[in-house]
């Protein structure tokens, strides 16, 4: 048999194409979607198109070289058998949580691996992934504590960015022990901005990871409140007791604005209701979209839907 020398001309441009579509991906899912009905097929291509997510099928060997050429060269095993990918352009946790409800409800595809930022991670990283809050979020919420007084910067810690706080307060705690006298940034030329655009710039993981370094660097923990949490000196104590205690929010949908239909995608996506219920939920504003849920999820339903046009309240 004469083989070509070259490869074919839609073999290169497939995985030129396919290279492009990665090297402006912020996150990538690779599946096996085998058993994938007609009609499951046509729901997960709707789900990703509104929420700005590509999904593709592309022939394992366009892909191993497309991915090769990007600097991943140990994928191998995951090309094996049909491959459909879902390349995230923006929030590349949005990819991640997107799959993962969706195959809690269909039970396919089978996630292979993913790619989040460069980094690869196994299928069992996927459900630890999608819990970690949006970038915009982690940055509101960090950035925002830590500019606020000490004595108000660790409240009821659940999730990450919280106990990133914790971790900077139980530092500051433990210096005030010691007692030892610290040079500090500023007397050797550095920059409290420095550290802020630094924080800034930070990917969702990175911050992840910052928090588990700081922890590991100062033995401190953020598992629990530390005993000087609570009200500013010279407030009420009773009111300090109530602001510790509320562990779960409801997030109210209080006005829909001028962009309706994007309210009621939101809501969809968050709430999970068809697309009569979510209208009627909308449409009878003021109304609950989620109730009972932590202060960092409820911040970030609050910031999808004012991104999305509507506006909110926290309860």
């Amino acid at each position: 048999m004469i083989r070509a020398s070259q490869p074919a001309p839609y073999k290169v441009r497939a995985t030129e194409e396919l290279e492009e579509i990665l090297g402006r991906s912020s996150s990538v899912l690779m599946t096996d979607f085998t058993g994938m009905s007609v009609a499951e097929f046509d729901k997960i291509r709707t789900e990703c198109f509104e929420r700005n997510i590509l999904f593709l099928v592309a022939k394992n060997t366009i892909a191993r070289l497309a991915f090769e050429r990007q600097g991943f060269k140990d994928l191998g095993s995951i090309f094996t058998g049909p491959t459909g990918f879902c390349f995230g352009f923006d929030d590349p946790i949005v990819p991640v949580r997107m799959l993962a409800e969706f195959i809690k409800e269909h039970k396919r595809p089978v996630i292979k691996g993913c790619l989040v930022e460069g980094r690869l991670y196994g299928p069992e990283k996927v459900q630890e992934l999608k819990d970690i809050p949006s970038r915009e979020v982690l940055l509101a919420l960090v950035i925002g504590t830590i500019a606020a007084p000490l004595s108000g910067l660790v409240n009821i810690l659940n999730e990450i960015v919280r106990s990133f706080v914790s971790v900077i307060d139980a530092i500051a705690v433990q210096a005030e022990q010691d007692g030892a006298e610290r040079v500090g940034i500023t007397a050797e030329g550095g920059s409290m901005q420095a550290i802020i655009e630094a924080i800034e710039k930070m990917t969702v993981l990175e911050l992840v990871e910052l928090k588990k370094a700081l922890e590991e660097k100062f033995d401190v923990t953020a598992a629990a409140p530390m005993a000087m949490a609570g009200a500013m000196p010279g407030a009420p104590a009773a009111e300090a007791a109530q602001e510790e205690e509320q562990t779960e929010f409801s997030v109210i949908l209080t006005a829909v604005g001028d962009k309706k239909i994007q309210v009621i995608k939101e809501v969809r996506t968050i709430t999970s209701l068809g697309l009569k219920e979510a209208k009627a939920l909308v449409d009878g504003a003021p109304n609950p979209i989620k109730e009972g849920i932590s202060k960092d999820e409820a911040m970030e339903i609050k910031a999808k839907i004012e991104e999305a046009g509507g506006q909110v309240e926290l309860k």
